[in-house]
């Protein structure tokens, strides 16, 4: 799935114009769930997320490690500061 997809399945509703693999839009906050692919940290999942949606501040919920595959739930903006309020599994 391509970003395009991505934003028009997580954000309906709202209007983002794509330049250059870029959101233009004044600020994000919210969560994006990604199916991350195998080759691929967290950590850089999160970063890759925050450059498209030209936000400040971006973290993940859970990690995955590069060999993993699934779904990563990753904070946008001000939503950063529910990660830790998320319970976790043991």
């Amino acid at each position: 799935m391509n970003i395009k997809e991505t934003i028009d399945n997580n954000f309906r509703g709202n209007i983002y114009i794509l330049q250059d693999d870029k959101v233009i839009c004044e600020s994000v906050t919210g969560f994006v769930f990604l199916d991350k692919e195998e080759g691929i940290t967290s950590f850089i999942a999160a970063a890759k997320m925050r450059r498209i949606f030209s936000e400040k501040k971006a973290g993940h919920t859970g990690t995955l490690d590069p060999r993993a595959t699934g779904v990563l739930p990753i904070a946008l903006g001000y939503s950063t500061r529910f990660i830790e309020l998320i319970p976790s599994h043991d």
